[in-house]
């Protein structure tokens, strides 16, 4: 059944990670499906299956998925548990060890939002956001935001207004594509979590 799943993500590094191993759960668990830790890290290139049994461990003391018995091994006599999906959201939960929730807002969330709200709208500069964008959380620093402007340009996110000096930024109205960032792959490719797709630095999209 795994290996019948298909993914939109491109690249082999972008097939590790909780994020990749959340959406692999998603798909797995869709319609009742059920699924084992070796399924999902079966789906991906992390050498490391305790990196996926450890996330799962804490989805499953959060709550997001509930044990539904076994299933033969492919040892003799092992049987492996099997899981479902018990909280489907789309975005990647963020719980600690002892399964409780972690919301927090990372320093490109709170860049995106400025992003799209009103004053980002009308035209934001790198200053901005860093003025705008900044928590005690997550600071956002210059140049983390100047590389995030400029992945998102290249990615087909942005317009740019003005000269490269004195640039600043708008995002597009199509582009606008929901309330979660667009995360930056290892592979400096954008992928966006509200379409479930991955825009290369040339602005196309698998």
């Amino acid at each position: 059944m795994s290996n019948e799943v298909k993914f939109r993500l491109r690249g082999n590094l972008a097939r590790r990670g909780q994020d990749h191993a959340w959406a692999t759960i998603r798909k797995l668990g869709a319609n009742g499906g059920l699924f084992t830790v070796d399924d999902v890290h079966g789906l991906s290139n992390d050498p490391r299956r305790s990196s996926v049994a450890e996330f799962m461990w804490r989805l499953e003391k959060a709550g997001f998925i509930v044990r539904a018995g076994t299933v033969a091994g492919a040892e003799p006599g092992r049987r492996r548990r099997q899981f479902r999906l018990a909280k489907p959201q789309k975005a990647t939960p963020n719980v600690d060890r002892d399964g409780g929730n972690r919301p927090r807002l990372s320093a490109r969330q709170s860049m995106w939002n400025v992003m799209r709200g009103p004053a980002g709208r009308r035209g934001f500069t790198v200053d901005d956001l860093v003025l705008c964008g900044s928590t005690d959380e997550a600071p956002v620093t210059r140049a983390g935001a100047q590389s995030y402007v400029n992945l998102l340009a290249r990615a087909g996110y942005l317009l740019r207004l003005g000269s490269r000096r004195s640039a600043s930024f708008r995002l597009k109205p199509s582009m606008n594509t929901g309330p979660m960032m667009p995360r930056v792959l290892a592979s400096k490719d954008v992928y966006d979590q509200n379409l479930d797709r991955v825009f290369d630095r040339a602005g196309a999209s698998s």
